[in-house]
């Protein structure tokens, strides 16, 4: 039979695709034997298959091998799978999610699975809470909130962090209850101490502070301080401050704080003011109440402004609104600039907010010190004319830092203005001029008005950190001081005492060292100031970030003592030392054979125990 070329090449192609089928299906055949596949059906609490499910399949470590959804009827299915254990893992929204674990595949064979959802339980096993006590939910509920449509919400349960200190942001609270974070610090202290002007700050004996936080939305705090002077006479101050919590912003709403305070001064033999005894003045009686609050004016600038209405009641009565403003500047990678004005009282809220702020190890506790430290601040009397004066400034100050990592560099000029400077005065006899003299009622001292101090000053320092173990710092300052030519006086008048002083500049050079150490953990702080002090200046209070030079010798101690088992709390013990060389005494005789003293900066010696609760 002979077969036309047309039909001849129909039959051979036929022919080779027989031949390559009969050469393929051995390899198939022997592929389906070597694996295994899985079907399955998913339905519904009804029976009627659930289109769209995501169906997961993972291997015996949890690691997702395919994924696949359901069809029209609900089907699905895995094939060429190896031989192993697997988890089938199913979710559709409105349905808890259902798993099945230890699906076994062996060569050749498949499985089937048959799943019902529903919306308590389920036909394989729903992945509900673990019964371990330890663990908040099982590996399946985690998969399942991961795995599930965007629309399911996703809870995490996190700690509350703690955000007391001012300028930091604080997230919107849960908190239902009218009190919560609730912390508290009792301090005992006893010793010698200073003037309580700006740059010391007096204790007067028992202090105490309380921080609680008022339906999660507000932060309130009461503390006060209450004892006797180092001069034996009472003293008492409280303090409350309040301030709305942040909700997630960069800035802290306005802190609104009420400050009273009441000291009596000290009785002293032989001492008369205006013809009248000291042991027959009244009480000095202050009251302030303040407000800061930081706003943002630009994406690289930001200010911190706020005012301070002071009330000070002595022979006569004292009202006084101090402003203060600070305009920050970040310039990037140059650093910082920052521009600062105040006027009145120096501006000692503003100086603990920042402090607070710039905090490398936070502590949780700063607020409660500060706030306790703050009671001692008293304002700077003196007496002139028979009459109460105040010692106020008026300050400008430009400041320039950078970091270069670890390593801090700053800089400042600043231009003030003091009116009734007052200066430390102390007596070989104990006993002092008639008029213009006040006792000082934290020590066995007067306060001398000096008059006017108009002067200029700049500070430049270098600091490098070692982290939290190890700080060092150098600053170089030079500034306008008060300095006397005579040192013998015709009289102790308060007139010829001011003649003799007169207006000069002076450099000074300071070195810091503070730091913890990491065994015990103890912080601590020393510092030492080179320059001539046979000059006399009050202390400046820089607005900007520039550190402020302290006198003399002075060291810092706080060590964390255990406490009991039955404790809640912890303990500190807490040493003070101001001026412990004495240097800046300036003796001034007098033709009558008495001693009169102007002093730079008190020395003071103090010693504490703090219990945090």
């Amino acid at each position: 039979m002979i077969l036309a070329p047309r039909t001849a090449r129909l039959f051979g192609s036929l022919a080779v695709a027989s031949s390559v089928c009969l050469a393929i299906e051995p390899a198939e055949t022997m592929r389906f034997h070597l694996h295994g596949s899985i079907v399955g059906l998913v339905t519904g609490p009804s029976g009627s298959g659930q289109m769209g499910a995501t169906v997961l399949l993972l291997n015996k470590y949890d690691q997702l091998v395919k994924r696949t959804l359901t069809n029209e009827r609900g089907a699905f299915g895995f094939d060429f799978l190896a031989p192993d254990a697997y988890s089938v893992r199913v979710s559709q929204t409105s349905f808890a999610p259902a798993s099945k674990n230890g699906v076994r595949v062996d060569p050749g064979m498949r499985s089937f699975l048959s799943i019902r959802l529903a919306s308590m339980a389920s036909a394989i096993r729903l992945s509900g809470a673990a019964p371990n006590a330890a663990t908040l939910m099982s590996d399946e509920w985690k998969w399942a909130l991961r795995a599930s449509s965007a629309t399911r919400p996703i809870l995490r349960w996190l700690p509350k962090p703690r955000f007391d200190a001012p300028g930091t942001p604080r997230p919107a609270s849960t908190s239902t209850g009218v009190f919560s974070e609730t912390r508290g610090l009792l301090k005992l202290s006893a010793g010698e101490m200073g003037s309580a002007d700006a740059a010391s700050v007096a204790d007067l004996g028992t202090g105490f502070a309380l921080a609680t936080s008022m339906f999660g939305s507000s932060r309130v705090l009461f503390s006060g301080n209450v004892g006797y002077s180092s001069t034996g006479v009472p003293a008492a101050g409280f303090r409350t401050s309040y301030r709305r919590l942040d909700t997630g912003s960069d800035y802290f709403n306005p802190e609104v704080k009420l400050t009273v305070k009441q000291v009596f001064l000290p009785t002293r033999t032989g001492d008369r003011m205006n013809g009248v005894p000291t042991g027959g003045l009244p009480a000095l009686r202050s009251m302030s109440a303040s407000a800061i609050d930081r706003i943002k004016l630009s994406e690289f600038v930001e200010a911190e402004i706020g005012a301070s209405l002071d009330s000070v009641s002595f022979l006569n009565r004292l009202n006084y609104l101090s402003p203060y403003a600070v305009a920050s500047a970040r310039l990037g990678n140059m650093g910082m600039l920052e521009l600062g004005f105040s006027s009145g009282l120096p501006p000692a809220e503003l100086q603990r907010t920042r402090r607070a702020a710039s905090q490398t190890v936070r502590d949780e506790n700063f607020d409660l010190n500060q706030n306790v430290a703050a009671l001692g601040l008293m304002p700077r009397l003196s007496i002139s004319g028979g009459e109460t004066r105040l010692q106020r400034s008026t300050n400008y100050e430009v400041a320039y830092r950078r970091n270069f990592g670890r390593r801090s560099v700053t800089a400042g000029v600043y231009r003030e203005s003091i009116s009734n400077a007052a200066l430390t005065i102390a007596s070989s006899d104990g006993v002092f001029p008639a008029n213009d003299v006040l006792p000082d009622f934290n020590s066995h001292s007067g306060v001398f008005n000096a008059g006017r101090l108009d002067r200029m000053g700049f500070s430049a320092s270098a600091s490098q950190s070692f982290g939290d173990a190890l700080t060092l710092e150098m600053i170089f300052s030079r500034g306008g001081v008060l300095r006397t030519d005579r040192r013998t006086l015709d009289s102790d008048d308060p007139s010829a005492i001011r003649s003799a002083i007169r207006q000069s500049r002076q450099n000074a050079v300071t070195s810091r060292v503070q730091g913890r150490l990491p065994g015990s953990g103890t912080r601590y702080l020393a510092s030492y100031q080179w320059t001539d002090y046979r000059a006399l200046s009050p202390g400046h209070m820089f607005l900007t970030g520039v550190a402020s030079p302290d006198a003399g010798l002075n060291l810092s101690i706080r060590q964390p003592v255990p406490t009991l088992p039955f404790m809640s709390g912890r303990m500190e013990l807490t040493a003070e030392m101001r001026n412990l060389l004495a240097q800046g005494y300036l003796p001034l005789d007098t033709t009558a054979g008495r001693r009169l003293m102007l002093i730079h900066t008190p020395r003071a010696v103090r010693g504490g125990l703090s219990f945090f609760f």
